[in-house]
C-alpha cells in the first residue's frame, strides 16, 4: 500500500512535513510510502463557506500541481508491484 495526499497550495506547498496522524496511519497499515503533492485552489470553484476559510487562513489560489512529479511518483509504485520471478 501506498499513501497520497494532494491538497497544500502555495509557493512552496505547506504544510511540508507529513502530520503525524499520517505518519501513525502509515505505520498502522504498513504502507510502503507517503507523498504528498501540491493541489490547485481555484476561489470560483469554492462555496461561501470554503472562501472564507481559504481568506482566513490565507491560502494562495493558483495551481501548484507537479504532473511530472505524479506521473514519476506512479512509475515508482508500479516497479514496486512488478512481480519478482521465483
Amino acid at each position: 500500500v501506498w499513501l497520497f495526499s494532494s491538497g497544500p497550495v502555495g509557493d512552496p506547498p505547506q504544510p511540508v512535513d507529513d502530520l503525524a496522524e499520517v505518519t501513525e496511519l502509515a505505520a498502522s497499515i504498513g504502507a510502503r510510502g507517503h507523498r504528498v503533492f501540491a493541489g490547485r485552489l481555484d476561489r470560483a470553484d469554492l462555496s461561501f463557506t470554503e472562501r472564507l476559510t481559504v481568506r482566513v487562513v490565507h491560502a494562495e489560489p493558483g495551481d501548484f500541481r507537479d504532473h511530472a512529479a505524479i506521473r514519476s511518483w506512479a512509475v515508482e509504485v508500479a516497479a514496486g508491484l512488478a512481480v519478482v520471478p521465483g
